[in-house]
């Protein structure tokens, strides 16, 4: 059977009892691409597909199983923030990066979450702020904190907070301070004169 689409997306294949059921191939012309899928009772088993939103535009363009996003896909928000990654029973699961007005997460995600990985953040004028390690969605490892006065701050963070030994690095001096910190209070400071 065949069925075609408001978009202009047409799918081909078997059909059971009113439901697509077995394989059949989805062109979307709109991008040129033809996706193999296999359905059960009018439910995407697996393959390729895609949703869109209200205005049409693509939102998501990936693999599914059992008519949730699994595997690889690219999702795409109005916003213009980005997710190119991996998914499992449709949450971002595996590698991914997502790309966003003020950060970009080279991440492991878990369930949905960032479980581990690189992030630079930036603020709203695009200027660098943090770049460095995360974990469970917060700053978490190594990274280096940049202020809007030059400064910065190199060191050890844990759930979103300073946590562990660092440097300040003092702009146009060469003045820095040795740290340390625990969950985010300082409990050290010690000038050191750099050469």
């Amino acid at each position: 059977g065949r069925e075609k689409y408001w978009d202009g997306s047409i799918y081909e294949g078997t059909w059971k009892n009113g439901l697509k059921d077995g394989n059949g191939v989805l062109q979307i012309p709109e991008i040129s691409v033809r996706y193999k899928q296999t359905w059960k009772n009018g439910i995407l088993k697996s393959g390729k597909d895609i949703e869109r939103n209200q205005n049409g535009d693509i939102f998501f363009d990936g693999e599914y199983k059992n008519n949730l996003r699994d595997g690889y896909g690219i999702e795409r928000h109005d916003d213009g923030t980005i997710f190119d990654g991996y998914w499992k029973r449709g949450l971002r699961h595996g590698k991914g990066v997502l790309y966003d007005s003020d950060r970009t997460y080279n991440q492991t995600w878990k369930r949905g979450g960032i479980k581990h990985g690189t992030v630079v953040e930036r603020n709203q004028n695009g200027t660098v702020v943090y770049e460095g390690e995360y974990r469970d969605n917060k700053r978490g490892g190594y990274g280096t904190e940049y202020y809007e006065n030059g400064c910065r701050y190199t060191g050890h963070w844990k759930n979103g907070l300073k946590h562990g030994r660092g440097v300040l690095y003092i702009l146009n001096t060469n003045e820095s301070y040795k740290e340390k910190w625990e969950n985010g209070k300082i409990i050290n400071s010690e000038s050191v004169q750099m050469q």
